[in-house]
């Protein structure tokens, strides 16, 4: 399982790099929502069997306060906005560096949050982890600095990912912490919160490197985009659909 984990991990990597590069910084960030509402409706189809089949939803789960997934899809929705908003302009070989420093941040968040103390090494550890994305960012930043395909901005607003997923991390560990819940009812609220909240965000993708790019789309430019990517999004799903029907 540990061995599928990590091929399974390193071509989502790679396909997650490949769609944002696909889709653009002006796509960006609608590719991010189309991955969030399929997580919505293939989870919560998936959901819904489990809910008329078995008893593993029972009502002591149902009964789990709702503000504590929308908690933690607060803290999902800006990591997964940094990534799509700096995944573009921040090279594949790169963004796995830069994922790393979210062990040195967990480490930090939990020492705050939930009074860990960790050992020497450990520490040690975390510190050379962090130390060398930092030197590996800066000499992109000096060897890349006119390459079309590496913005230092976009490699900035990628590493500020890993802040609010690493204080998902620690939120779990408290929400979570005298109560199990089931991985799909959970995936499944936080993804429809996350989708909803993810909207909020779209002011900010007119606001310059904010959205990977120099010279972001006008405001007056964004309310015509939602309503493409909607009707598009409904387009493929139907089509979708109508071809499983058949």
């Amino acid at each position: 399982m540990m061995i599928c984990l990590v091929i399974v991990g390193c071509v989502n990597f790679v396909l997650v790099k490949a769609l944002y590069d696909a889709f653009g910084t002006r796509g960006a960030f609608f590719a991010n929502q189309g991955v969030n509402l399929l997580y919505i409706i293939y989870g919560g189809m998936f959901l819904g069997w489990k809910v008329l089949t078995t008893n593993e939803i029972d009502a002591e789960m149902r009964s789990f306060p709702q503000s504590k997934f929308f908690g933690l899809s607060i803290l999902d929705a800006f990591g997964t906005f940094f990534t799509a908003m700096g995944a573009t302009f921040t090279p594949l070989a790169l963004q796995q560096i830069l994922n790393q420093s979210l062990i040195p941040l967990c480490m930090l968040f939990s020492f705050f949050f939930l009074k860990t103390r960790f050992r020497s090494l450990a520490i040690l550890g975390a510190v050379l982890i962090f130390a060398g994305a930092a030197i590996v960012v800066l000499g992109s930043v000096e060897n890349n600095s006119s390459s079309e395909h590496f913005r230092w901005y976009a490699a900035c607003i990628y590493f500020l990912s890993n802040v609010p997923m690493a204080l998902s991390a620690v939120y779990k560990e408290i929400a979570f912490n005298d109560q199990t819940v089931d991985v799909w009812y959970l995936c499944f609220w936080v993804s429809l919160y996350q989708f909803l909240i993810s909207f909020m965000f779209v002011p900010l993708l007119g606001i310059p490197f904010i959205s990977g790019s120099a010279h972001p789309p006008p405001l007056s430019d964004l309310p015509q985009q939602v309503s493409v990517f909607c009707l598009f999004l409904l387009f493929c799903h139907v089509v979708f659909a109508v071809r499983v029907a058949w």
